[in-house]
């Protein structure tokens, strides 16, 4: 092991396996010093071919070598799928890689290894983690639409809808499935010797995908936010999250040349003589580390540069050209160019293309050069030779508009025009300006607001926390069906000892239920009617699970308007800080024994308990219970206080809401409505660590990109949690009245309307007499939750039915005062669901496929009705 290594003491450690190729290679390094950055734990696993120096990284990163290497016989060949599959072949025959994950594993230093981060194309990688029980990620070097593409179900369309294999008569047609691409930009296997290994990698790299617990990909949401959200929409019922981190060389900000990732020896004179050289006038010329070209292209090339009299700088590496380990130069080309053309084996590249002097980029369109040419706002002449390269060159050219593509034979004179219209004509002033937007886009992505910064946390405990998020949330769902872990291993019934957990502390409406079951519990002891502030069942809990109680924090019964919800919350938050200070105190003690406290998971709402946490250095996440399109509505309350005589206007940037849709709860002042949101959002920004939301990108993409735009925080969408606890758990305040499933039994599929207005939401007299004659009067078997209290002024009690109405329904209907919902709307009699749309109930009836009327009251209710 070199490099250092001993990492923070209590953030997380994880691992990562880089394919050694210098396009991935990069990117995964400077994940590894993102990561490191933040304070997490890092040790690089690679291999002894094209080994990285770790006299070149931060010395707290940790390098770990394996010996695994490519055949010589295959890595002689320029086939690079040939040399991926033979690189993963050594490693499952060797167990090397295993061996090395289990001896980071066996370890008892902390942190404990959390988690394996691999290169997509590294299938043995990620079996022998599998094999170990160890949850990965995998890394996704590409754009997000190659990410798309390059899949087996992807390819497996294309040929069956004829676009492949590819002929000279549809090499121009459009791929009406993958916009903007055409068949040209397509890779055709059948264009190869041995098409069979081309299907094997792409099934490969599928799989490793499905077999994850999420996808880092190094993109960004302003470049590629429609392929992103199509990504969130086809991993989302797999229960994989994406993670746009990107551009990975710029996620370390401290670093402004970035980390020497480089494999090979870099000519730094060239930065020198661009310094000599008028802003904007040179052309920077580079085909990458593994790029070939023909003899014929390289002259033409050669002549184009020289006939189209602009300044340029060549990187000519070793091996260019095919056949050739050092090509030389065209006879006369040095005096051709003398005084306007450097020509040089390898270049900063990061640093020419942030030099002034650069005005272009001739690319092969490489990913990682794709990236670094948009970072600096270098427009581009895109010369795409094969794979990803392809559908990046007609991103270039026909979606960002930022550079010009040139296709077909190369030939002197078109490179000579292509190369004038980019660097002098109008055209070429239209691409450098959407070049520089674009520019400023990807830096706003990199803010600390921004979405790529947010996507790795800044602190340590949070990173634990986070990473924990990640690699646990597809691997407990799938636990939860089958008994079993996403490699098919048996899950250990609990962690080892000296692990860190998180303390929650939930709100104590049933409404807060989610954040309950999932970590020690401090919460409010039972003293009041039902609707009042209580705790969760000492019996509901799983063992690892326990509940801490702390005194009562709230005025007595009666003391409260009983529907002023907004006032009991800001009493009980006043109230709460000393209990919950003297509650947490005594687990912080306890940090280095059994267990330390890593973080503190914050019910929404409480936002004293949120400063008590942050004032005695613990780490804290805010869970939202509500969804993220109310969470942003909820932080936009105070610009819309003043907007009575605008309630039917559309509220600008939160459509489709209207002003009444964002600003009622009942019972609550206006004023003191404002006050409680104002300390909620403050809490927050002062605070918290990061918000944890009860939702998921398949209900609420859009909703949620513009949160991680707007947040200074990082948000993650874990929902619906109900789905994610234990089936076992009690989380009901109430009593349920299950003789109303047996009264279901009895009913044809989906014949059934069941009524709920939830724990909290009442109604007035007149009300509730005409929810009662419109069931009775619609002819429809209906299951009515009436609880007691539920009607405002009628007391504790349960509201006594119209006269007459139990006669007018007979047998048709049943009332009850609280219903198991989740079986209620999971069962085949239910056809909809009249409810007041409250976010539990609207998840668990989206998650059941039933319909929803809803007559809405609540302070998130008008929100939810918007997106129902």
């Amino acid at each position: 092991m070199a490099g250092g290594g001993d990492g923070p003491a209590r953030g997380a450690r994880v691992v990562l396996c880089p394919l050694p190729f210098q396009g991935h290679l990069s990117p995964m390094l400077h994940l590894a010093e993102a990561l490191h950055a933040r304070g997490v734990a890092v040790t690089v696993l690679h291999t002894a071919f094209n080994a990285p120096d770790p006299a070149h990284h931060p010395a707290g990163l940790a390098f770990v070598a394996v010996p695994d290497v490519i055949p010589e016989a295959v890595a002689a060949t320029n086939n690079g799928i040939a040399k991926i599959l033979a690189l993963n072949a050594a490693m499952e025959a060797s167990g090397h890689v295993r061996d090395a994950l289990a001896s980071l594993l066996a370890e008892e230093r902390e942190p404990r290894l959390a988690c394996l981060i691999f290169d997509s194309t590294l299938s043995a990688a990620q079996n022998a983690a599998a094999g170990l029980g160890l949850p990965t990620l995998v890394l996704q070097t590409g754009s997000a639409a190659c990410f798309r593409l390059f899949r087996s179900d992807t390819y497996d369309m294309l040929h069956d809808r004829g676009y492949l294999p590819a002929t000279e008569s549809n090499l121009h047609m459009p791929v009406e499935e993958l916009p903007p691409l055409q068949v040209r930009d397509l890779f055709d296997p059948s264009k190869l010797p041995n098409k069979e290994i081309v299907h094997k990698i792409l099934s490969r790299a599928t799989e490793t995908t499905t077999n994850s617990s999420g996808a880092i990909l190094n993109t960004f949401e302003a470049l590629e936010s429609h392929e992103l959200a199509m990504i969130r929409d086809e991993l989302a019922h797999k229960g994989i999250p994406p993670f746009a981190v990107g551009p990975l060389h710029k996620l370390v900000t401290s670093n402004d040349g970035g980390a020497e990732t480089s494999l090979l020896n870099q000519d730094r004179s060239c930065i020198e003589w661009l310094d000599t050289q008028a802003p904007g006038s040179v052309l920077y010329v580079s085909f990458g580390s593994v790029v070939h070209v023909t003899q014929d292209e390289f002259m033409e090339m050669a002549w184009g540069l020289v006939n189209s009299s602009k300044p340029f700088l060549w990187v000519v590496r070793r091996g260019l050209v095919l056949g050739v380990d050092k090509q030389e130069l065209p006879d006369g080309f040095m005096s051709a160019v003398e005084g306007r053309g450097k020509v040089i084996e390898w270049a900063p590249q990061q640093e020419v293309l942030a030099h002034p002097a650069v005005g272009g980029f001739w690319t092969h369109n490489g990913w990682n050069s794709t990236l670094e040419s948009i970072y600096e706002g270098v427009p581009m002449l895109s010369r795409p030779i094969f794979g990803d390269q392809l559908p990046t060159g007609r991103y270039v050219r026909d979606i960002w508009r930022i550079g010009i593509l040139l296709e077909g034979v190369l030939e002197r004179g078109e490179v000579e025009k292509a190369i004038k219209k980019l660097m002098d004509e109008d055209e070429g002033v239209e691409i450098r300006r959407r070049a520089k937007d674009l520019k400023e886009k990807v830096r706003m992505c990199l803010d600390s607001s921004g979405s790529s910064q947010q996507a790795v946390d800044k602190h340590t405990y949070s990173d634990k926390f986070h990473l924990y998020l990640l690699t646990s949330y597809r691997n407990n769902h799938a636990a939860r069906s089958t008994g079993h872990s996403a490699h098919g291993r048996t899950r250990p019934s609990a962690p080892p000892e000296n692990r860190a957990v998180p303390t929650a502390v939930p709100g104590p409406h049933q409404s807060y239920a989610p954040a309950r079951g999932a970590a020690p519990c401090a919460g409010p002891r039972r003293d009041g009617p039902p609707h009042r502030l209580q705790r969760p069942r000492p019996h509901a809990p799983p063992d690892r699970v326990h509940l801490r109680p702390h005194p009562r924090v709230v005025p007595r019964r009666g003391h409260l308007p009983r529907a002023d919800i907004v006032t009991q919350l800001l009493a009980r938050n006043a109230a709460c800080e000393a209990p919950f200070r003297e509650s947490l105190a005594p687990l912080l003690l306890r940090c280095g024994q059994d267990q330390d406290v890593a973080c503190a998971v914050v019910d929404g709402q409480c936002y004293s308990p949120l400063r008590t946490a942050h004032q005695l250095g613990v780490p804290a996440l805010v869970l939202r219970t509500d969804s993220a399109a109310t969470f942003r509505s909820m932080l936009a309350y105070p610009r819309l206080r003043d907007a009575e005589e605008r309630l039917d206007d559309l509220v600008p940037d939160l459509e489709p809401h209207r002003a009444r849709d964002l600003i009622h709860v009942d019972g609550s002042d206006t004023d003191v409505l404002c006050g409680f949101i104002g300390s909620v959002a403050d809490a927050m920004r002062a605070s918290a660590s990061g918000v944890v939301i009860n939702t998921f990108e398949g209900i609420e993409a859009s909703e949620l990109a513009k949160i991680q735009r707007e947040l200074s925080r990082p948000a993650f969408a874990v929902g619906p949690l109900h789905l994610l606890s234990q089936a076992s758990v009690e989380q009901n305040l109430h009593a349920p009245d299950r003789g109303c499933l047996a009264w279901l039994d009895a009913h044809p599929p989906r014949s059934v309307l069941y009524v709920s207005r939830g724990s909290v939401a009442c109604v007035d007299r007149g009300v509730f007499e005409e929810m009662a004659w419109g069931l009775a009067g619609s002819g429809v078997p209906f299951l009515w939750v009436v609880r007691p209290g539920m009607v405002s002024g009628g007391g504790e009690e349960v509201p006594p039915l119209p006269d007459g109405f139990s006669e007018e329904i007979r047998s048709r209907g049943k009332i009850v005062s609280w219903a198991p919902q989740r079986e209620v709307l999971a069962h085949a009699a239910i056809g909809a669901f009249w409810t007041h749309c409250g976010w539990n109930s609207t998840l668990e009836s989206v998650c059941e496929g039933d319909a929803c009327a809803a007559v809405l009251r609540g302070p998130d209710g008008e929100c939810e009705i918007c997106h129902a």
